[in-house]
């Protein structure tokens, strides 16, 4: 099998040492790389260091964290404390979120997505450059900032999610690497010609970008009850508009459409009712472990790099069976 990474669930909360232990099972599992998300359970940096000095060998990334939250000074001496502590195997994976999780959730506005993006990379760059920071933007003003601190990596990665094609055109320009999220693989090209095409404009190839993309996978033969938690959870992201723009996008107009009139006249089981088997089919991997490996495999054949697995599980204890997911995938 390709490179494969894998998420720590952000569905399932689990106490902080069941997090940990997946990391290390994932190491020892032999998985390049472990990612992190951050939405409103554990905060992904301080997750990030407990598993840098659990583990040694497997990188660490921030899968994602969203360049709203943190002031990009925090984030690029919090990055380079990371890189030092896991010796190198730190990855920083940004994204912009989403406006329900920015906006409503926080109270930040949720403005000039692509402006703020591309200068947070520049000054986290800087920073960890050790350079003196002076930026005038449209979005941040700093003035003479320089980090304190030993900077034992010159550069840390930097990954952006991406799923529209202004976001994906500047992953091109600016990133190590991209995060794709609830693609199909048969989509997979179309979306790195748009990476391509920002790498072009930066004078860059499409071989200095490291292709990722994460994929919902859960090792269970008991598919109808996968498919009810799978339906729920894709129902959840459609109703948002952001991610209901792309799923519209990406060929599922019919379902999106119809989970959100659903939701909109207050029918949460009608909603959930209309993401359809091929949304289902298109989006995950679920079912035997081979059915698992066989999914992934034809990401890997569509471009990707690295798969990022992203476990999840449909038992109402759900720790055992993630862990088996994790364990069992690269068996």
């Amino acid at each position: 099998m390709n490179r494969v990474g894998v998420a720590i669930p952000v569905p399932h909360p689990l106490p902080v040492q069941d997090y940990i232990e997946a990391a290390k099972r994932a190491e020892a599992a032999g998985y390049e790389s472990v990612w992190i998300p951050e939405v409103a359970g554990p905060d992904a940096t301080s997750l990030a260091a407990a598993i840098a000095v659990e583990t040694k060998r497997v990188r660490l990334g921030t899968g994602i964290i969203s360049v709203f939250t943190r002031h990009p000074t925090l984030t690029a001496i919090t990055a380079a404390t990371l890189s030092g502590l896991s010796q190198g195997r730190f990855v920083l994976g940004l994204g912009v979120s989403s406006p329900t999780i920015v906006q409503e959730w926080q109270g930040i506005p949720f403005t000039h997505p692509l402006a703020r993006t591309r200068e947070y990379v520049e000054i986290v760059r800087q920073v960890v450059a050790g350079g003196k920071v002076v930026c005038d933007g449209k979005i941040f003003h700093i003035r003479n900032y320089r980090a304190a601190m030993v900077m034992e990596q010159s550069r840390v990665p930097i990954y952006l999610a991406a799923l529209r094609p202004p976001m994906l055109r500047l992953a091109g320009e600016i990133a190590d690497g991209v995060i794709l999220n609830w693609v199909p693989a048969e989509r997979v090209p179309q979306l790195i010609r748009e990476v391509e095409a920002g790498a072009q404009k930066a004078g860059r190839s499409l071989s200095d970008i490291d292709l990722t993309c994460l994929v919902r996978v859960c090792l269970d033969e008991a598919e109808d009850r996968v498919r009810a938690w799978l339906r729920r959870e894709l129902a959840g992201y459609t109703i948002v508009e952001l991610y209901n723009r792309y799923f519209t996008a990406l060929g599922f107009d019919e379902e999106a459409q119809s989970v959100l009139a659903a939701w909109q006249r207050g029918d949460r089981a009608g909603a959930t009712a209309q993401v359809s088997e091929r949304m289902l089919k298109a989006l995950a991997a679920f079912g035997g472990a081979e059915a698992c490996r066989k999914r992934i495999a034809e990401f890997h054949a569509a471009g990707v790099n690295m798969v990022i697995a992203f476990p999840f599980s449909a038992e109402a204890q759900p720790r055992d069976s993630l862990l088996h997911t994790i364990t069992a995938l690269l068996a």
